[in-house]
C-alpha cells in the first residue's frame, strides 16, 4: 500500500533517524539493510552508501545491500 499523502514530509527520514538513535543505544556499529534499486536514491539521501548486491532473491527483484555507518 502507498501513502503519497505522506510521500516529501519526511516521515520515513524521521523513522530511520529514530532506527539509528536505537541502534547507537545498543552499541551498534552499522545499520544494514536491503532495498530494490528504486529506493536507493531515498536512503543514500539519508546516508546510506551501497555495499554491493544483496544474496535475496525475494519477490524475483535484484535487492541491493545498504549500510549505514553509526
Amino acid at each position: 500500500m502507498r501513502w503519497p499523502a505522506y510521500r516529501g514530509k519526511g516521515v520515513g527520514s524521521k523513522l530511520l533517524d529514530a532506527l539509528a538513535r536505537v541502534a547507537r543505544t545498543s552499541k551498534r556499529e552499522a545499520i544494514v539493510l536491503d532495498f530494490l534499486a528504486k529506493n536507493v536514491p531515498f536512503y543514500e539521501h539519508n546516508g546510506f552508501y551501497q555495499a554491493g548486491v544483496s544474496p535475496s532473491s525475494h519477490a524475483d527483484e535484484t535487492w541491493l545491500t545498504m549500510v549505514e555507518d553509526l
